[in-house]
């Protein structure tokens, strides 16, 4: 047992010398401000995560009736023709729909890790809850148990961090 208090500022302190030894442009500062704007801005990501659906469910109506052409010839050519122009339209007003909900979202100024650290500072603790959500892997904080009753081991020592690694981040390709 310990106070959540000084596991507060423990976790905070840890957080920031985290955010700050990573390079501008790292592609974990990139995805933990990835991150972070979809929690700041829901209503944007709601619109990304749809569009993205669409494109996925267009994609995949566009290999089923290649399928059916090519490989089963359940449809003339002229239907097929007809079929999939609409469906790649439909595949290239999503890409740029896509594209455009990534342009507005400019990363850029939450891709410093001084920016970052001042969000972290100006926050109240559901803020700072996610920001630390963004930060992490799957496994979060684990706090290891006392050696005993009185235990003086600092407490970052009990702390153990799963941070977001390049191995977690999208990569570019």
């Amino acid at each position: 047992m310990t106070l959540a208090d000084r596991i507060d500022q423990a976790v905070g302190r840890a957080w920031i010398h985290h955010v700050t030894a990573l390079e501008p442009g790292d592609p974990v500062v990139i995805e933990m401000a990835r991150r972070w704007l979809a929690f700041a801005d829901p209503e944007t990501q709601a619109k990304k995560d749809e569009a993205q659906k669409a494109l996925e469910a267009a994609q995949l109506r566009v290999k089923k009736l290649e399928d059916d052409f090519y490989v089963y010839g359940k449809m003339d050519e002229e239907r097929f023709e007809e079929l999939s122009e609409g469906q790649r339209a439909v595949i290239e007003s999503t890409t740029a729909t896509l594209e455009l909900l990534e342009e507005e979202a400019d990363l850029s100024p939450l891709a410093q890790a001084d920016t970052l650290r001042e969000a972290w500072e100006a926050a109240d603790m559901a803020d700072k809850r996610m920001l630390l959500k963004c930060a992490l892997g799957e496994k979060g904080i684990t706090v290891k148990p006392a050696a005993r009753q009185g235990d003086r081991t600092p407490i970052l020592e009990r702390l153990e961090f799963d941070w977001l690694s390049k191995k977690d981040a999208p990569s570019e390709s």
